[in-house]
């Protein structure tokens, strides 16, 4: 659920989706996503320790999110006379077990722990044609990206949490090749920035191939990847986050 705050953010999109209605039309994707875990992450214990230095716990290797996870992925574009508005989202949620190298939190080293990491996504972006010659387009744009971490990394006898929300503005390119019954849509966004409970460096990218063998239904293979490099202060822990999230998604779309 994107709290209230936040769905203000996103009313531009939804008053321009009023004139995409009546210009070029609505792309509708759904289908399954399999997504998979990498980097590495700190966070600072509840009480100061002075001269403590903290080293990376591993979200594979250490805090066993190691598996790909399956998730379902929707995506809406649609177009109007001087560009378009895409918006797409996608959950993930995975579990795993493994043994800490390094203190984490009140955590301590090489204590076995279960991990539970939930994740949810929702990007809006809004692009104006800079070239639009039939079969190439790109469009540049801006939009929201919002990540919602909430991590729970267990021992016998106490919980770290990391609960962050990121509500990151972004500068986004889109471009596309359409030869009509296969077409080829990239988004890319990223932004330096300090937002919600994190400041860092977040980069998305978007790939989607489609094919229609009727003029109103598609089939579609596409790629996402994440990257958050960010720090901040979660429930008064500071925390620092190296992660990426990539994978591949599939599914059918429709052209209203």
């Amino acid at each position: 659920m994107i709290p209230q705050k936040l769905r203000l953010l996103f009313l531009p999109f939804a008053l321009m989706s009023l004139t995409a209605c009546n210009g070029l039309g609505i792309k509708v994707d759904g289908g399954y996503a399999q997504m998979e875990f990498s980097g590495d992450m700190k966070l600072a214990p509840s009480v100061t320790v002075p001269g403590l230095t903290l080293d990376p716990v591993d979200v594979q290797d250490n805090l066993g999110l190691d598996a790909k996870v399956g998730t379902p992925y929707g995506r809406v574009e649609m177009g109007f006379v001087l560009g378009s508005i895409t918006a797409s989202g996608f959950t993930h949620s995975q579990e795993g077990s493994g043994v800490l190298n390094a203190r984490f939190g009140d955590l301590t080293a090489s204590t076995p722990v279960t991990t539970s990491l939930d994740l949810r996504n929702a990007k809006a972006a809004l692009h104006f044609d800079l070239l639009n010659l039939g079969v190439v387009r790109v469009s540049p744009g801006i939009g929201i990206d919002v990540f919602d971490i909430n991590l729970d990394v267990k021992s016998t006898a106490l919980t770290e949490t990391v609960d962050v929300i990121a509500p990151v503005p972004m500068v986004f390119v889109q471009g596309e090749v359409d030869f009509g019954a296969v077409e080829a849509v990239v988004d890319v966004g990223a932004l330096k920035a300090d937002v919600g409970d994190a400041s860092g460096t977040f980069f998305d990218v978007e790939a989607l191939l489609r094919y229609s063998p009727t003029p109103k239904i598609h089939v579609f293979l596409g790629a996402r990847l994440i990257r958050i490099d960010a720090d901040g202060t979660a429930d008064g822990q500071a925390f620092d986050l190296n992660l990426t999230l990539k994978g591949f998604m599939g599914g059918i779309g429709f052209d209203i």
